[in-house]
């Protein structure tokens, strides 16, 4: 389980999760009415599920007062950014088992 929260007032404004079934690779989100925090926890969801090959659970919200688009262009750039991060961390722990049945995403 992923948690990403910021801004003056963190809060659950988004929770994605994303599973395995029969080898191929399941998500569903439930996004709180007028959020956007989707774009980000769908991302990291869907990025760290496929990379470690298990269930992953992610509940973002971030809030930040009279941002601009720049701003929150700014925000997902500097949320890709902490993803890559954390995926290069991942890349280095060898205990995590691997499923072998997953199917490429279409």
């Amino acid at each position: 389980m992923v948690e990403i929260r910021g801004g003056c007032r963190p809060h659950i404004g988004c929770i994605s999760t994303c599973w395995f079934e029969k080898g191929e690779m399941k998500f569903e989100k439930l996004l709180l009415p007028e959020h956007r925090d989707d774009v980000i926890g769908d991302r990291f969801s869907k990025a760290l599920a496929r990379q470690l090959h298990t269930t992953v659970c992610v509940v973002c919200g971030i809030h930040y007062d009279g941002v601009s688009k720049d701003d929150i262009a700014e925000i997902v750039a500097e949320t890709e950014r902490m993803l890559f991060s954390l995926q290069r961390e991942l890349c280095q722990c060898d205990s995590m088992p691997k499923r072998k049945e997953e199917k490429p995403e279409s």
